[in-house]
């Protein structure tokens, strides 16, 4: 079994933009309030973009500032390490002068020879205060966004950071191709450009020209056509013929009243 079990995860941490704010102290404001309403804020983490370093510079270090320094942290450790033997053994109190005076020296002679080293022909060092600030705090969650967007919603101190939803990329803005929106009237059928539509027809009519050729081509099919508009014209003549015979036929009648 292994002695140390939390191992620190080093992957990077992801999850779905919830809000946006430009303090830290507002991005923890959010997650007490989600945690008032039982959200389970261990689905939340706070990440920090838009980080910028910045040196305030606290002035330039001469050589006794730099023994003072060295000789002022020395002093502290003697101290702190004086009490330690004081209490695992107090006959040797009387050596704790000694601890402290000593471990004074030591630093302040330290602090002097890393200043010798840093300084150079150009001046002397410079000491600064660092300073990290991030440009925006995103709050994100790795679950359930729908219902922390939803309380954060509720309340109007977080409407105006929470973070809007991209649409997505399979709906577009613009008119649809068959009208299929929900503020277009459909269109049936497919719309062919004039280009598509001239093509279309000459290969229609490219077509209708082939296939006709191939039947007047074949001697059967010649022969049954041929008998076909043959009988479809005699039978127009009798017809014709009968109503020639049946108008002669009143004229008569006619003349004879």
């Amino acid at each position: 079994m292994a002695l140390f079990q939390n191992h620190p995860d080093t992957s990077a941490p992801s999850g779905q933009d919830l809000a946006t704010f430009s303090s830290k102290e507002s991005a923890e404001g959010a997650i007490n309030y989600l945690n008032s309403k039982e959200f389970p804020v261990q689905q939340l983490l706070v990440q920090e973009r838009g980080l910028t370093r910045s040196n305030q510079v606290v002035g330039v270090v001469t050589w006794p500032r730099a023994v003072l320094a060295g000789f002022t942290r020395g002093l502290m450790m003697g101290l702190f390490l004086s009490l330690l033997f004081v209490l695992w053994k107090p006959a040797w109190a009387v050596l704790a002068p000694l601890i402290i005076g000593g471990f004074a020296i030591l630093r302040a002679i330290e602090r002097l020879v890393a200043w010798a080293i840093r300084s150079s022909a150009a001046g002397y060092p410079i000491a600064f205060s660092s300073a990290l600030t991030a440009e925006k705090h995103v709050l994100m969650t790795t679950d359930d966004y729908y219902t922390a967007r939803r309380l954060l919603l509720d309340d109007s101190r977080f409407q105006s950071a929470v973070v809007e939803q991209d649409p997505p990329a399979s709906i577009s803005t613009g008119p649809t191709e068959f009208g299929s929106g929900i503020d277009e009237k459909p269109r049936y059928g497919v719309r062919l450009s004039s280009e598509a539509r001239r093509q279309l027809r000459s290969q229609q009519e490219k077509l209708q020209n082939e296939t006709s050729m191939a039947v007047t081509s074949t001697p059967e099919v010649a022969v049954s056509r041929f008998l076909e508009d043959n009988q479809k014209y005699s039978s127009e003549s009798k017809n014709m013929g009968d109503s020639s015979e049946g108008a002669s036929l009143n004229s008569d009648q006619n003349d004879a009243r």
